[in-house]
Formats: C-alpha cells, structure tokens, sequence
C-alpha cells in the first residue's frame, strides 16, 4: 500500500519553534514596552527635565533600538548566526534593564546604550527565525506571522499593568528592574526549549530554505526586491512617526487633557495591545474573504492612521487646550490606529521577509527597523513642536503626513506588486522539485509586530 500524501501545506501544524520565539517574544515585548511606559513620566517627574526634551529623549531612545537592528541583522546574517544573535542580545538587554533600575541620568544613557545593541542583535535575528521556518511560497507563513505579531501584544498589553502596579507599590526603580526579570524569564524559556526546534518539523520545506541559503542570488535579481523593500521603508517611517507618539505627546495629553475616571496613565497604553487582541481575528476572517494586496493594505492603513488623529484633532479643537476631553476620545483613537497598525506592520514585515533575498535576510529585516528608527527619532523630536503649537494644530500635522504616506503607497501599489509576484515566481522556479510548489501569485495574508514598536 502507498503511504498517503503529506497533507496540503497550508493544512499542516505550524512549526513548535514558531510558538518557542513566539513565547520568547511575548517577554521581551513585555520588557520592552513596560520600559517605554514609564520613560516620559520618568525622565519629567523624576529627572526634572522638560516636555520636549523628555520627549526627544523618548524618541531616540526608541529610534536607536530600531536603528541598531541594520548592524545587528547584517552581524548575524554574516557572522555569529541568528540564534546566537538572540541570546546575545537577550544577555544585554537584561543588564540595561538592571542598570535602569540604578536611578541617574547616567545610568539612564547607559542602559538605552545597552539596550538598543540588544535589541539590534535580537530583533532582526528573531523574526528571521521565524521566516526560516518557512520555505518560500508557504502559505503558512501569514498565519504564522499573525501569531508572533499578536505574541508581541501579548506583551505589550500586560507591561503597562505590571509595571504600573508595581511602581505604585515599590518605585520607580522596581518597576524599570521587573522588566529585565521578565526579559530573563523569557530568555531561560528559549535556552530550556531551543532543543525542540529543528528543520525536521518542515520536513521537505526545510529542503527548500536549505537550498535557498546556498544558492546566491544575482544582484540583477535581487535588486527589484531590495528596491521594493525600501519603497516599504520610506511608507512606513510616517506610520511609525505618528505611531510613536502613544509614547511621547499621547502621554502627556491623557495625563494632562483628559478626564481619566480615575485611571493611571500608563494603563491607557495598554489601549493599543488590547484592541489588537480583540481586532485580529476579525481582520483575518475579513482577509480570508476580501483578497487585496500588501500594498494596498499599507495605503489603507495610513488612511486609518490620519482619521486616527483626526478624532484627536477634533477633540482638541474643541475643548482647547486648557479643558479636558472625555477619555471616548483617546481610546477611540486607539481603536483606529490599531487597525492600521494592523494592516502596516505585521504585513510591511512580513512582505519584506519575502521579498529578502537569501542571504540577506537579517540585513533587510533591519532595513525595515531603520524606518522604524527614523520614524521614532521624528516622532520625538516633533515634540518641540507640541510644546510650541495648540494641540489641535499638532494632532492635524500627522494627519497631513500619514495621508501623504498612504497617497504614495497607493501610487505605487502596481510597481509593489510586480516586484511581488516576481519574486515568488523567482522562488518557485529554483525550488527543489521534491518539495511543494509555490504559489505564483502572492500569497493571502491572514491576520497581522515588531517592530516592530
């Protein structure tokens, strides 16, 4: 009797290793954002400094982790390996936290010094994990992204809670330090389990990453895609531009202009997170049905970020910036935003880890950190311009740019979309025949990090 045929690849269980990062992740997010919680408030009422240079100090804290995941990804890609990469960068990011926990200005620089090498080591190194647990056309590898991504929010939801207990009840300096335990909880996981992870669990699609690592690409290939991939990048730093200010200037008008029934402010930015949890399984299920490409789910998710700060510009102008809004209005923006952080970051990613070729994978997974990075530093350094603008001004200025970003993206859908179908079809043919074809077309992204944030 023949043995029956491996199941469809879309049909078969994803990778362990896939849930191993994913819980990985889950902790270093939780380290990651409960930190960045804090920071504003922090560098204000502790360190004494005022709200712009607080916020700019947000902002390149934020800009140099995402900037740091270039060198970090092409090291890995290059050198040391992507799981070395992770532990490495896990070891540092765990002693920035602890030097947080110090209390100085110069502990403060110190601990961002270390942990945005960390977090360049790790950041890249984990998502291409991730992809490499992939072969090229899986159909697979949306849904797959969809669960690091919600990992990601997992974490980013409960920080905030934990850290603003935890700073009520022992201090600020408990609050930074909890972050590296969690960091280090996360990190113990992925050493115990890494032992799990093996390319066995593809079983012939791992022959085709195998294949893919060794077979270089030529450069008259690979340019279309690294061109595509920076016409992602550009898109995105707008994104992460208005994006980064739930850090920043969202802090200080909810801590300052809003009516918060009570509520601390650090709990308002689990806001973001936990409407994530909520809206991506609606959001797959609407995928599954509507099939539209990346790139035009990027456009509509810059559209959704300008009515984001639309609500904000309304509540502004209309109770100035003296009175206070209801708390109706921030949380409703976050609602918006989500769902074009949604339709923005996981699937930019996740298109970048496709369209990168072979051998450059950590490289281009930090090309699109490098957005993230440049999207963060303007955000913080748009933070003179709160101080010396009213709000409402403020509010329509990053409704002007994310249209601008989602107006480009969406005159250049078609040129994405050719480099797209291109790539898969280059994929495809240098596939091994013993393993499953790839599909042509682009696949169906289902669902929605990291982040990047």
């Amino acid at each position: 009797m023949n043995p029956s045929p491996d199941p469809l690849p879309e049909r078969r269980p994803h990778p362990v290793g896939l849930y191993i990062y994913s819980a990985t992740e889950v902790m270093e997010r939780a380290a990651y954002y409960g930190m960045l919680a804090l920071l504003a408030m922090y560098a204000m009422q502790v360190l004494g400094l005022h709200e712009a240079q607080a916020f700019e100090l947000v902002g390149t804290y934020t800009g140099c982790v995402y900037l740091a995941a270039l060198p970090g990804g092409t090291l890995a890609d290059r050198k040391i390996g992507f799981m070395r990469a992770v532990f490495l960068g896990g070891i540092l990011m765990i002693v920035g936290h602890a030097v947080m926990a110090i209390g100085s200005l110069a502990a403060l620089y110190a601990a961002m010094g270390f942990i945005s090498v960390g977090n360049g080591l790790f950041k890249p190194s984990i998502a291409s994990l991730v992809r490499k647990l992939y072969a090229p056309g899986d159909p697979r590898l949306d849904d797959g992204l969809s669960i690091f991504y919600l990992s990601v929010n997992i974490g980013a939801f409960l920080a905030p809670f934990i850290v603003a207990a935890i700073r009520a009840r022992w201090g600020w300096h408990a609050a930074f330090g909890s972050a590296g335990v969690g960091l280090a909880i996360g990190m113990t996981q992925l050493a115990l389990t890494k032992r799990f992870i093996g390319r066995e669990q593809n079983d012939a699609l791992g022959m085709v990453v195998e294949y893919a690592e060794k077979k270089p690409m030529p450069w008259a290939q690979a340019k279309g895609r690294v061109f595509a991939i920076c016409l992602l990048s550009a898109t995105a730093v707008f994104f992460f531009m208005a994006f980064s200010q739930n850090a920043t200037t969202m802090v200080k008008w909810t801590d300052t202009c809003v009516e918060r029934m009570g509520v601390p402010t650090e709990m308002y930015e689990a806001a973001n997170p936990l409407f994530i949890l909520i809206f991506t399984p609606i959001l797959a299920l609407m995928l599954r049905r509507v099939k539209i490409s990346t790139p035009v789910k990027i456009a509509i998710g810059m559209a959704l970020t300008a009515v984001a700060y639309l609500l904000l510009w309304y509540a502004a102008w209309k109770t100035g910036d003296a009175a206070k809004a209801h708390m109706g209005w921030v949380i409703g923006s976050y609602a918006v935003i989500t769902i074009g952080e949604l339709l923005v970051s996981p699937h930019g990613l996740g298109l970048v880890l496709k369209l990168a070729p072979p051998r450059w994978v950590g490289a281009m997974a930090g090309l699109w950190y490098v957005s993230t990075a440049a999207g963060n530093k303007l955000g913080g350094k748009l933070g003179h311009l709160w101080v010396s603008m009213p709000h409402a001004r403020f509010f329509s200025l990053l409704v002007a740019t994310s249209l601008m970003a989602g107006v480009f993206m969406w005159a250049r859908r078609h040129q994405l979309q050719q480099a797209i179908e291109e790539a898969l079809a280059q994929d495809a043919e240098g596939a091994p025949k013993k393993a499953p074809a790839a599909a042509v077309s682009e696949p169906v992204a289902v669902g929605t990090e990291l982040a990047i944030g």
